[in-house]
């Protein structure tokens, strides 16, 4: 097995339609010994193989595996057992990648720091725009952190739950274990990073935005998932635990159970395949659940913001009915 520094770990499933543009912002850059790609197929039923056959297969630095179906973490799993190289990183497989992606990580892993976490652009796939630009400024370095300093600078700028943008020393990874949760398909990223960091003794903060994040704005890709609520519920205790070993203030897990609430009650409006009765008795089983009655109760002593306590209130005192037609009104507002 060659040794290579960066390992770029991509899963997919049935992406056909952006594959080929996402590796392509890669191919370029992979063909030296520094970089190896790693398309891993998580149980496909369209043409990915033959796409990557017909236009990568010769570039001896891409490499294609094929697995069962098992969910985006189970498919990075496989990718980081993989690999070979000293450092890992993951790209989505309808993202992109500028063309100094690669040199400026491995600049930046001549240094042998733990974790490399760059600044991306996010890009509307409707307008085909740039809408915002997201970088750690250089004032931040400093190279070591405890680990809440270094969660507090991630929060900051809302870089703790993306692991696209970030470059991993995989011997921390296996050396203490830290895999993606395959028991989650909602906040695996997060729980992730939340593992990594308290291992990462030194950390710098690339000042370039070299990763573009596409997203698609269109209210109909968005839909609720049946188990997001109870895989959201178990990111949350883990996100608890790691307040408390680390000393951080605990309101900000019963924050997160608020903000959890109204992001399920809201892909709930956005659902065409269930009917409105079966949506509210849904609503219902958010609002009468403990999970959430605790958070009331925790953050009503605590300083929270204005807009922390509108949420509140919203889920506090209007009904299941009021609130699905809120939710709906908002979706109507947004077309």
């Amino acid at each position: 097995m060659e040794n290579y520094v960066i390992t770029v770990i991509i899963p997919i499933y049935n992406s056909s339609e952006t594959l080929v543009k996402t590796i392509q912002s890669l191919n370029i850059q992979v063909d030296s010994s520094d970089c190896e790609v790693i398309i891993v197929d998580d149980g496909s039923v369209d043409n990915s193989y033959e796409l990557y056959h017909s236009n990568f297969s010769n570039n001896k630095n891409i490499k294609y595996v094929k697995k069962t179906n098992g969910g985006p973490s189970s498919a990075r799993n496989l990718g980081i057992i993989h690999s070979s190289g000293k450092y890992l990183t993951f790209l989505d497989s309808d993202d992109t990648v500028n063309r100094d992606f690669i040199q400026d990580y491995l600049e930046c892993t001549k240094n042998n720091y733990d974790l490399i976490v760059m600044g991306y652009n996010l890009v509307s796939n409707n307008k085909n725009e740039y809408k915002k630009k997201t970088i750690i400024p250089r004032s931040e370095n400093r190279e070591q952190y405890t680990t809440a300093e270094l969660f507090h600078i991630l929060t900051s700028q809302g870089l703790e739950k993306q692991v696209w943008n970030k470059l991993y020393k995989k011997s921390i990874i296996e050396n203490e274990n830290v895999f993606f949760n395959e028991k989650i398909k909602i906040g695996e990223d997060f729980s992730f990073n939340l593992s990594y960091i308290a291992y990462a003794k030194t950390t710098y903060f690339l000042e370039k935005a070299n990763y573009n994040h596409h997203i698609n704005e269109n209210s109909l890709s968005r839909s609720y998932k049946k188990y997001k609520f109870s895989h959201l519920k178990i990111v949350n205790e883990i996100y608890y635990q790691f307040l408390i070993d680390n000393g951080l203030e605990i309101k900000r897990a019963y924050l997160s159970r608020v903000n959890n609430v109204i992001t399920c009650i809201a892909d709930l409006s956005y659902t065409n395949d269930m009917s409105r009765s079966k949506k509210i008795s849904i609503i219902k089983n958010f609002l009468d659940d403990e999970y959430l009655h605790e958070a009331f109760k925790i953050l009503k002593s605590e300083k929270i913001s204005l807009v922390a306590k509108t949420k509140i209130w919203v889920l506090k005192h209007l009904n299941r009915y009021v609130l699905y037609s809120l939710f709906k009104f908002t979706r109507f507002l947004k077309k």
